[in-house]
This record gives structure tokens, sequence and C-alpha cells, in this order.
């Protein structure tokens, strides 16, 4: 939340969450969790990729190129272009290219979801396409745990990525497991009072409701991890420049409410934004929520099934909607959170 040399201890991220839960709170609202209506109801945005090369460069990799196309056939998360450069090429795909530091042959640019807050033309990952399809493009290790996880019910995925201090990145992964485990002691959840449905629909739901936080490892060394660490890294300008430990919480589908980094790791910054995610769901449209989502390949509904603690919210055009907001739960804490 903070955004400091030091970094994230609230000069930035908390005025920008208070300006979320001020404006969306009047819009509209719901008990149930961020964290568990983002999972029931928010689709996740696709990634562009763009095949950068020369024309004759093509056929030598012909293969790779198809199978990536192959692979965003599949899945929505995924769209890709070829595009041939040339002299009247703009510069920033020629930039894009350069950066991928090959001799010759096609290049592979991904750019964050159009409606993620993260600039335009802002590339997720840079990499020749030969190596596109062994770097954990859509699965990985780390990415399938990130999965397997949220579909079993945990509300918040935090992942770690060391700085390369040993000393600094045990101090504050230590720090952040003992700041979770408080927090899931500490918070609660809506009870099926609150949230106005039937108790019995609290034991039929496929990913159970509760409160559950853990943290996972993103190498800095694994190959496999690389287009997931580049990702993250890439998604704030000055994020790469930082010889600092950096956590990502990481809810709902697989979308990551910011990065926390070095001393911005901190008991303050980690308990807002938890109790942001735990807390009602005072605006239940995607886009006007901080964050962005990760490409993961998963099938959300049928990890879900058919029983749903929450309600989809009406279609709207250009007025927001307003709903009426349910008795019950205190709101109190999301407030306190911003402060």
């Amino acid at each position: 939340m903070q955004h400091a040399r030091g970094r994230f201890s609230g000069r930035r991220r908390l005025p920008a969450l208070l300006l979320v839960l001020l404006i969306c709170g009047g819009l509209s609202a719901c008990q149930v969790p961020v964290f568990r209506f983002a999972l029931e109801r928010w689709k996740a945005d696709s990634y562009r990729l763009v095949i950068l090369h020369r024309g004759h460069e093509l056929e030598s990799d012909r293969q790779a190129v198809q199978s990536l196309l192959h692979l965003a056939q599949r899945n929505p998360l995924l769209q890709v272009r070829e595009t041939a450069l040339s002299e009247r090429s703009p510069q920033v795909l020629q930039r894009l290219y350069d950066s991928a530091q090959v001799s010759s042959g096609p290049v592979v640019a991904a750019f964050y979801p159009a409606r993620s807050g993260i600039p335009a033309g802002t590339a997720a990952f840079v990499m020749p396409v030969a190596e596109a399809g062994t770097q954990g493009l859509l699965r990985s290790p780390i990415q399938d745990q990130l999965i397997q996880r949220l579909a079993a019910g945990d509300s918040v995925v935090w992942l770690f990525l060391a700085g390369g201090h040993a000393d600094q990145d045990r101090a504050a992964r230590r720090l952040l497991t003992e700041q979770l485990e408080q927090l899931q002691q500490q918070l609660r959840l809506p009870t099926a009072d609150e949230l106005q449905v039937p108790p019995a629909i609290l034991q039929k739901l496929n990913v159970p409701f509760q409160l559950r936080f853990s943290v996972l490892d993103v190498p800095a060394s694994d190959e496999q991890e690389r287009c997931l660490r580049e990702t993250l890294l890439n998604s704030e300008p000055d994020l790469r420049e930082l010889e600092q430990p950096i956590v990502f919480p990481v809810f709902g589908r697989g979308r990551v409410l910011y990065a926390l980094a070095g001393a911005g790791i901190n008991a303050g910054t980690i308990r807002a934004a938890t109790e942001f995610l735990t807390g009602p769901c005072s605006c239940q449209v995607k886009e006007e929520n901080p964050g962005f989502d990760l490409p993961l390949s998963n099938d959300w509904e049928q990890s879900l099934g058919d029983v749903l603690l929450s309600s989809p919210i009406p279609e709207r055009s250009r007025a927001p909607v307003t709903l009426p907001i349910p008795p019950g739960r205190d709101r109190k804490r999301a407030a306190e959170s911003s402060q």
C-alpha cells in the first residue's frame, strides 16, 4: 500500500483502495466477501500475444508458432496474432523484438488485459517463440499449485518472490506467515444469516467457504516459472529494480491485488490487503476494483459447481446500478482497514 523506496507502506495504494471503498460502496453492496465474489463471478480477462518476425525467419520455427496458435485456439485467455516487422513498423514493436535479445527467429510478446489498469502497451513478458511452450505460458508447477489452492477454498494465496538477500528474505517471509496466521484467527466470515442464505447452502458448496491464507514461493531461477515471474514483475514500472522481497496477494480466479515489497511488507499493509479481500464486496463490478488477472487455465465453473453464495449483478449500460444494502454484517472493518 505505500509506495516508498522501501516500499509500499501507503502513499499510493491506500488512497486508491480508499477511493474504491468510497465510490463503489455507494454504487452497490453485498455481504459476500470480495475474494468469494471474485471467485464466483469475475471471469479472467484475456492476454494479447503478438508473434513478431521478419518474414523469412518464420519457417524455421513454424512448428513452434503453430503450437502457440493452437494453444490460443483452445484457451480463451490468449489471443494471438502474427506481425511481420519492416522498416515501417512502429518503433515500439521493434524495441520489443530487440528486448528478447535474439539474433533471429520469431519472438512472442504478451500484453496485459486491456481492462487491467496497467498502461496500454505494457508487455507482461517477451521471449523467443521457441521457448514459449516450455516456459509455463499457461501452466507451470506454481501456477498449478495456485489453481489448486484457490479451487480448494484458499481465500488468498500470497506469491513470494525473494529479493536475493537471504536474511531479508527470511525475515519478510516469516513476518508474512506470522501475520497471516494471526489474521486467520482474528478475522471472521459472515454467517449464513448475514449472507441471507439457508445454512444448508454452506454445506453444499463445492469450494468451501472458509478463511484460509497460504504462501507460495516463486523461485527466481526456475525457467518453468519465467512467464509467471515476468508477468508479476512487469506489472509496475520499478519492481524489477528492487533487490528486495516482493509479495503479491492473489484471490478469485487468479487476480493479483497489487505488490508489497521490502519494508512495505509489514503488519499494517498485510492486514489492510487481507481485510479488504475478506470484507464485504461493496463494489461488485470487477473493473472498478484494483488488480489484474493472471492467465490461469482452469474450468472455474466446473470447480465451483451449481451452488453459489453470490448473485450476479444486473447488466448495465452506462449508469451505475445501485443495489440495496442487506442488513447484517457491520462494514466498519472495511472502512477502518483503509485508514
